[in-house]
């Protein structure tokens, strides 16, 4: 069963969302209150949002920019017709789609459907994933360089897994803890995170390949390149 949050300051507009999402058999959770529904939102993945824009104490915009740096499931944007700018600014930012109020609810939970359904398939095709001679595949939980597998860690594994997903980008040891480890980071984690990739530098070594491929970037965070 799917879970969907809503975010939305509009109490009759949440209740509306939930009755008819319970109905397709979703699981939901809601907020009116934006800033409780960031909290619970860096705690607690879901599988898909439906995200007002204009709301009080933390805007819409603020929470998807939040949260796609950390997460990558569909979010649907919320609009009156007078922010169009947000809307674009929005979708840049990563939003899946956005439906204007009033909008028709069958017409929102289908588009929702859609996404969720266009996120399962990029995920199955995410379970090989493949950068030069180096390869990654999920189903068999195998990582290998030239065709050499290397014996990883289940945290390793999630790390590198991490990393291969989005090559050539600087991913942050703030979002590595957090994704892997699934707890809030706290600047003495960082030095977990180090250690783990340490232990993968010398497995690859060890293997009798060549580790440059992982890179530190210092004060930052590590990348595959």
């Amino acid at each position: 069963m799917s879970k969907i949050a809503i975010i939305d300051d509009d109490i009759s507009i949440v209740e509306l969302l939930t009755a008819c999402l319970v109905r397709e058999d979703y699981e939901v959770v809601s907020f009116v209150d934006s800033k409780k529904g960031l909290e619970y939102l860096l705690r607690n993945p879901v599988d898909g949002l439906i995200l007002d824009i204009m709301m009080p104490q933390v805007d819409g915009l603020s929470i998807l920019k939040i949260l796609k740096e950390k997460y990558d499931y569909p979010i649907i944007l919320l609009t009156a017709k007078t922010e169009q700018n947000d809307v674009l600014t929005g979708l840049y930012s990563g939003a899946s789609d956005y439906v204007k109020k009033p909008f028709d609810i069958a017409e929102l939970v289908q588009r929702l459907k859609i996404h969720l359904m266009n996120k399962e398939v990029h995920e199955n095709v995410l379970q090989s994933i493949t950068y030069r001679n180096l390869n990654i595949n999920e189903s068999t939980h195998e990582f290998s360089i030239n065709n050499h597998c290397l014996c990883l860690t289940p945290v390793e594994f999630k790390i590198m897994k991490i990393l291969m997903e989005k090559t050539n980008q600087v991913i942050s040891s703030e979002n590595i803890f957090e994704s892997v480890w699934g707890e809030e980071y706290l600047e003495k984690d960082s030095n977990t995170v180090s250690v783990h990739i340490r232990n993968i530098r010398t497995k690859i070594k060890q293997l009798g390949e060549d580790c440059s491929f992982l890179k530190t970037i210092w004060g930052v965070g590590y990348k595959i390149e």
